[in-house]
Formats: C-alpha cells, structure tokens, sequence
C-alpha cells in the first residue's frame, strides 16, 4: 500500500465534486417518470444512476484496473486489491422532496481495509475526508473532536434511519 495517497484521494475529490455538481443542477428537476422503487422507502432516481456513472468515469480514466462496489449499478461483490465504495447520492428520499441533506459519498477500500473516504455536501460546499492515519478534515482543515468527556456536557447527534 503506498503511504501517499494523494491521487487516490484528489480522484475521489474530483469524481464527487463533479458528481455533485450535477446532483446541485438537478435538484427540483426530477418527475415522477426519473423515480424508481427498489423497495419500501428506497428509491432511486435518474439521478443517482447519471451521478454514479460519472464517479465510475472518472475514477476509471486513473485506476482502470480497480474494482467497485456502487449502490445503484455495479455487482455487489465485486472485489480487488483495489476497491471504491460509492453512493452517488447518499439521501435519495431528501433529494426527491426536495430536502437539502444529501451527498455524495466515496471510499477506498485496499485489501479489504478502508484507506480513506469523503463525503461531499454540494449544496454547501463541503467535503469531509479522511485518511487512515492522517485524521479527518472539512475542506482540507483537520477536524477536531470536543476534550469534553462527561456525556452529560457533551453533543451528541445521531441519524434515524426508515
């Protein structure tokens, strides 16, 4: 495994800025005809599709010989030395009512151990990232986490999945 994995990272920088930006022009643009049921409450759109395959595109150009493994296209067991993880469009449901919480998520999985992955808000232009051993960052700054270690003076925040 090489120790700088800048390409591997500004790859998926690029591959979900571009996917987001298309996500962004879209919004509020879907019909009820761009809309799939997968099953009960998990939908996907036409959206999600074009998104992922411009991730797959792009990461493709650099990496030919990796492997994938994408929500909306590509066999779920697809393995490799080198594998991405992708949900072009993590929060389907929000998307289509228009709800502005959703994104664009990647990660790098290399013999079978994830080396790093981001999550790209594009309607606030931000990228979250992180590297095995290098920490997490919001837009290229590290992130830092609270000293605060009581739990009854801390901030905790959970998602609620359906």
């Amino acid at each position: 495994m090489n120790n700088d994995n800048s390409v591997f990272l500004g790859t998926a920088f690029r591959a979900a800025m571009l996917a987001g930006e298309h996500i962004r022009t879209n919004l509020g643009k879907i019909s009820k005809d761009d809309i799939n049921t997968k099953q009960a409450s998990d939908f996907v759109t036409r959206i999600d599709r074009e998104s992922e395959q411009i991730i797959l595109d792009t990461i493709k150009k650099k990496f030919a010989d990796h492997h994938f493994l994408a929500e909306e296209s590509v066999r779920k067991d697809a393995a490799g030395e080198h594998r991405w993880i992708i949900d072009p469009l993590d929060g389907t449901t929000n998307f289509i009512h228009g709800y502005p919480v959703f994104s664009v998520s990647i990660a790098l999985e290399v013999k079978n151990e994830v080396i790093l992955g981001l999550v790209y808000d594009p309607l606030r232009d931000e990228i979250f990232s992180a590297e095995k051993g290098k920490g997490a960052f919001l837009n290229g700054k590290p992130v830092r986490v609270s000293s605060v270690s009581d739990l009854m003076n801390s901030l905790v925040a959970t998602g609620f999945p359906f």
